[in-house]
């Protein structure tokens, strides 16, 4: 076992263990460096070498959930993982009820909810594909049965293609995408995008990041020509699943996508200083979830389609 390699921290409560440990085996067999004890009793004592592992790591997982939120140890966890500032992943095992507190600290954070997942093993493959965990990963890792422990399997748009040898770098590469003029200043593979690289377009828009196939693929930032700005996850020329979009007024958004929606968990801060964190569905608010304006206030509750809901 090297010591080089980064730790993940692992946060869950004893009761969720059948969960976890299954995870935690699938993510140990696809070469995550992890460390976790056997489980937390609720009530019982906090082991001083567990803040020890927890400072001297670089990632923080904490399995949410109704069983996490009433143990008082895990909520000691996850607090000081925020104070010492590691990078935290919420894994959300079931739908939970946050409390005002716990909510604005959370919510901030990149998250995956079980419940959007279609099967197992996808959710596990999101869990490996998150771009901070990676550090924490062994080269070198012989497969594993994908039936007992689903490994991660890279989207084929993430391969590193700027190592392969069919791929060039090339400079000032001129072509039209959706009637708009570029021109591209990175890798590329029989004379499409198809790497790292940065493309500027004739409308001003500049977008930096990975390519595949001709089209934004992977992680990358796009700066339209009016200020406007998203940076995170993208997928066939589209925004995918998570990621921050900011406006020129200070505006910005943090959270899950789909269609290039607002869609799932994400938080929403407003140029005025309001605040909205909780559900969404097609860019509105809808589920759970609490809006805090500016002067303190706030409005918790059932959100549908934009309105809170009365009861």
């Amino acid at each position: 076992m090297s010591t080089s390699v980064p730790t993940i921290f692992i946060s869950y409560a004893h009761k969720d263990s059948d969960v976890v440990l299954n995870i935690i085996d699938a993510m140990h067999k696809a070469g995550f460096n992890i460390w976790y004890d056997k489980g937390i009793e609720i009530g019982s004592e906090w082991p001083e070498y567990i803040a020890e592992k927890l400072i001297g790591c670089e990632c923080f997982i904490a399995f949410m959930s109704k069983n996490y939120l009433a143990s008082h140890n895990c909520r000691r966890e996850v607090n000081l993982a925020i104070k010492k500032h590691k990078e935290i992943l919420v894994i959300y095992l079931e739908d939970v009820e946050l409390t005002p507190g716990m909510e604005m600290q959370l919510d901030i954070l990149q998250a995956i909810f079980r419940k959007n997942m279609a099967s197992d093993a996808e959710f596990i493959n999101a869990i490996c594909g998150i771009k901070m965990l990676q550090n924490c990963r062994k080269t070198g890792v012989s497969a594993v049965n994908p039936v007992a422990a689903p490994q991660y399997q890279q989207p084929a748009f993430f391969a590193q293609t700027i190592q392969s040898p069919s791929a060039v770098f090339v400079q000032q590469l001129k072509g039209i995408e959706e009637n708009q003029a570029y021109t591209y200043t990175g890798y590329a593979f029989d004379g499409r995008r198809q790497g790292t690289g940065r493309c500027v377009y004739s409308s001003g828009d500049v977008y930096d990041g990975e390519w595949y196939n001709d089209k934004r693929n992977g992680q990358g930032q796009y700066i339209w020509a009016n200020g406007k700005t998203f940076d995170g996850e993208w997928v066939d020329g589209n925004i995918g699943r998570r990621g921050r979009m900011s406006w020129p007024n200070g505006a910005f958004y943090e959270g899950e996508w789909h269609n290039s929606q607002f869609n799932g968990r994400g938080k929403m801060t407003y140029a005025n200083g309001d605040v909205y964190a909780g559900d969404w569905n097609h860019g509105q608010y809808h589920g759970q979830g609490i809006y805090i304006y500016a002067n303190g206030k706030t409005s918790k509750g059932r959100w549908e389609n934009g309105k809170k809901k009365l009861f």
